[in-house]
């Protein structure tokens, strides 16, 4: 070790006295910052990580580490290092060592000089910092391994262009190997399993599933067995062509057979659940409600995986995707005990197989190629079943939740039954899908669901919990009816909205509280929850930048992100949601806060507008009047039992011939009921977006509005087992900075943006009484004083818009400005940080040469 180190501090003083080490490190951070700044436009991503980083730090890596470590063997007669090193009494293991751990070092050092751009990603918005931890790691472990296969390539050529060369060219074979154009360029050439194999030996494949934040024992292996064999063979090259070396020794050859061995058993060790989760919200990990349901899974379950492995024409992301999926169905089978078994199927094209797999309802999937795969299973256990037609890319988050989901069926003695009230729902809408309404296919995924048309007089019967949706106008026997249901311990779910955007219609009839028991309103407030049902709530600091009908942005206070600061976390619900998106809702009041639990909250910065104006006004106008009255409003609340009934037992008693049961005046047991003061939250677009791929329509969550629908509709059953597993994970991070400097931007110009809105408003208006005043008359022959009203009129509203354009543009230009000094900046501090170390370099040597001249 002390020859090692003394090897590499002299390689070390040698690279930081030559000026091509500082040209290197400037280079590697002024095309890396250029990669992600200019060429990928970072600022506009709005996504708070450093994938870009691990995106395009390979590829910039692959040119400029060969040429570092392309003068580290240069075959030349002047090359003092080499001279030193051959001549003295040093083993070649020492020497190589300590070369490639001084390289190693300045690497190091180039990498920690990248601590700007992850400083970015933190001011713009919320990292996962630990995820951040597994990409640099990777990234270190990458960077090693290429500049020991730099070394190697040195030593093969006579001069320090061809090690370049060399080094370039191996390194983009490998990365190439991990690459989907690789797979294209030897389909038909090598057998699918060899392809599967072949990529698992690229350095890109493991830096993209590390910097995911899984560190893979396969990854780890492959990088240091890999940067190992590269140093050996460095050597041998080395003790063929040199007289003072001699590396042959039966360590050597021992060395090598355990770093081959290592190598080789990356391929097993791929497909085994080694693997540490670092991940904030532990995404890798196996939930505690997936272990409960393994717990409960009876003997004999049967799990077919139904994946294309022999298709080579498979993109890299869906073989990753599929690796994740056989990886974590292992764990599973590894914590059952035995009572469960995976069998993997490949359905080949015109197999049997194949038409097993179309049999247990397993998607095919077509590809732009022509070519197609299938990725999804079947879950069966004595005459029980159950299936995943498609393990979607975009549902990757929800992927433990959707294997414990179908597993958790076998164990269900019964599937629990949902009903559902609401207008905006036809009967029809249990079958197929309908547009707009792609979280009843979720619903439908779990639940037996009945939609109970709103004129009914009762609820049917085996319901376990009433979803009322927008219901304004119900029955009093209806009204009686879910008021027995709740007393009887039925759970319920109620969404209220003062302005309905998904229907219009529904906003001529707005329920409202009332001493009499009218609408479902007035139960709730029996309940302990009031409706302020004639505002519409609006916070500034949770505004979301809509587009008006001009394509100007503006922060629409009223379309509400809601990020954890007001997001409950006392209840199982709420606890484990990241954000929720609220769309023009109302309020609710608490007037029982003894069983009244907030779930969904607003900041001190809200406010509110009566819901007419919403009818009459556009978004820019609405957001210009938006004042905060310094008051914080809840959204969405839990009413916990036990409760009382809102009809007297006199009333009920009068209408006993159309009653089937007794009349409950006080709940049994402590039902739950659920209030959201908004009804679009829950329909497309505002929770999930729907997409048109390859011929197949993808649906991707845009936030954890349909995470907390199923959260309540789970706790509404009883089975919350699986509500933690969904919830996991930040579905986004956006750049929560951008946005809030936005909202500042635009609050020191919104009066006197709403006051030349309401100037273009009413000049609108002005122009559009005289034009109408003049019936079919030509501009021509109306008087001269009439036409000059007109101009006058037009003149002043085209300098109103322009004001009003200006202003606008001044507040867009705000934020891009911030983007352009980000950019500036991190595209500045890589000269800066070199010129810093350069000079703490030359700082210390001439200490040390002023030590040495006293002696």
């Amino acid at each position: 070790m002390t020859i090692i180190a003394a090897v590499c501090r002299h390689e070390l003083r040698l690279l930081l006295y030559t000026p091509l080490s500082y040209l290197f490190i400037g280079g590697f951070l002024l095309s890396l910052s250029s990669a992600i700044f200019l060429v990928a436009d970072f600022y506009r991503t709005d996504e708070a990580s450093i994938q870009l980083l691990l995106l395009f730090a390979p590829w910039v890596g692959m040119v400029l580490v060969p040429a570092l470590a392309m003068g580290m063997w240069a075959n030349e007669q002047l090359d003092k290092s080499a001279e030193l090193t051959s001549t003295l009494p040093l083993p070649l293991a020492s020497v190589v060592t300590g070369k490639f751990l001084a390289g190693f070092l300045v690497l190091l050092t180039t990498l920690v000089f990248t601590f700007p751009f992850p400083i970015t990603v933190a001011f713009l918005g919320e990292p996962d910092f630990v995820r951040i931890a597994a990409g640099y790691f990777a990234l270190a472990l990458m960077l090693g391994f290429f500049f020991a296969i730099g070394l190697f390539a040195a030593v093969l050529t006579r001069n320090q262009v061809g090690g370049f060369v060399v080094g370039l060219g191996i390194l983009f074979v490998l990365m190439l190997m991990g690459w989907d154009v690789f797979t294209n360029l030897v389909k038909g050439t090598f057998p699918p399993e060899a392809i599967e194999i072949i990529s698992l030996y690229s350095p890109r494949t493991w830096l993209l599933r590390m910097g995911d934040g899984s560190i893979e024992l396969a990854a780890v292996v492959f990088f240091i067995s890999g940067t190992g064999l590269a140093l050996v063979g460095t050597g041998l090259m080395i003790s063929r062509r040199s007289v003072g070396f001699n590396l042959r020794h039966p360590t050597c050859g021992a060395g090598v057979i355990l770093l081959l061995s290592l190598l080789a058993s990356v391929v097993p060790l791929a497909n085994m659940p080694l693997a540490l989760d670092w991940t904030t919200e532990k995404e890798f990990s196996l939930h505690a409600g997936t272990v409960d349901v393994i717990e409960g899974l009876p003997d004999g379950t049967t799990v077919n995986f139904y994946w294309s492995a022999s298709e080579s024409t498979v993109p890299v992301s869906i073989k990753s995707h599929a690796r994740r999926i056989r990886t974590l169905l292992t764990n599973i089978a590894a914590r059952s005990d035995g009572r469960l078994k995976i069998i993997e199927i490949d359905p080949q094209p015109d197999s049997d197989e194949e038409l097993q797999a179309m049999t247990d309802g397993v998607q095919r999937i077509p590809m732009s190629s022509g070519d197609h795969f299938y990725l999804g299973l079947t879950v069966s256990q004595d005459r029980r079943t159950g299936y995943i037609p498609y393990f979607d890319l975009a549902r990757d988050r929800f992927l433990e939740y959707d294997i414990a989901l179908t597993l958790d069926g076998l164990t269900r003695q019964e599937t629990p039954k949902i009903g559902i009230i609401s207008p905006l729902l036809p009967s029809t809408a249990v079958v197929g899908h309908r547009q707009g309404l792609s979280f009843m296919d979720e619903l439908k995924r779990a639940y037996d669901i009945a939609v109970i048309p709103y004129f009914k007089k009762e609820i049917p019967a085996g319901i376990k919990a009433l979803v009322i949706i927008d219901a304004s106008i119900l029955r009093r026997e209806m009204l009686y009816a879910i008021d027995q249901f709740v007393m009887r311990g039925g759970n319920l779910i109620v969404m209220i909205d003062p302005y309905v955007r998904f229907n219009r219609a529904s906003n001529a009839v707005n329920p409202s509280p009332s001493e009499k028991t009218n609408d479902i309103t007035d139960l709730l407030a029996k309940w302990g929850v009031r409706y302020a049902h004639e505002f519409v709530v609006g916070d500034i600091k949770a505004a979301s930048p809509v587009s008006d009908s001009r394509e100007n942005r503006l922060s629409f206070p009223f379309w509400m992100r809601i990020r954890k600061s007001g997001i409950g976390k006392e209840h199982a619900v709420s606890a484990s949601l990241n954000e929720v998106f609220m769309v023009e809702p109302g309020a609710l009041e608490t007037t029982a806060s003894d069983r009244v639990m907030a779930l969904v909250s607003t900041s001190q910065e809200s406010g509110v507008l009566n819901r007419r104006d919403f009818n009459e006004q556009k978004p820019g106008a609405l957001a210009a009047r938006f004042k905060s009255d310094g008051r914080k409003r809840d959204i969405a609340v839990a009413i916990r039992g036990p409760l009382k009934s809102a009809f007297e037992e006199s009333a009920a008693a009068s209408r006993a011939g159309s009653l089937s049961n007794i009349h409950l005046s006080q709940s049994i047991g402590s039902p739950n009921v659920f209030v959201i003061a908004d009804v679009d939250w829950v329909f497309d677009p505002f929770s999930l977006q729907r997409v048109n791929v390859s011929g197949r329509t993808v649906v991707r969550p845009l936030n954890d509005n349909l995470t907390f629908l199923l959260n309540m509709i789970e706790y509404a059953t009883g089975k919350e087992t699986l509500t933690g597993i969904r919830s996991r994970g930040q579905l986004q991070r956006p750049f929560t900075r951008v946005l809030y400097l936005f909202k500042q931007a635009q609050a020191r110009y919104r009066e006197e943006e709403a006051a030349l809105a309401r100037k273009v408003t009413q000049l609108e208006e002005r122009l559009r009484t005289v034009v109408r005043s003049t019936g079919k008359i030509s501009p021509e022959n109306l008087p001269r004083a009439l036409r000059t009203d007109i101009k006058t009129f037009r003149q002043e509203l085209i300098a109103a818009r322009a004001r009003l354009r200006d202003m606008r543009r001044l507040i867009r230009s705000e934020m891009e400005s911030l983007g352009q000094r980000i950019a500036l900046i991190n595209l500045a501090s890589g000269p800066v940080l070199i010129l810093l170390l350069w000079c703490g370099v030359n700082l210390l040597r001439r200490r040390r040469a002023r030590q040495l001249g006293a002696l």
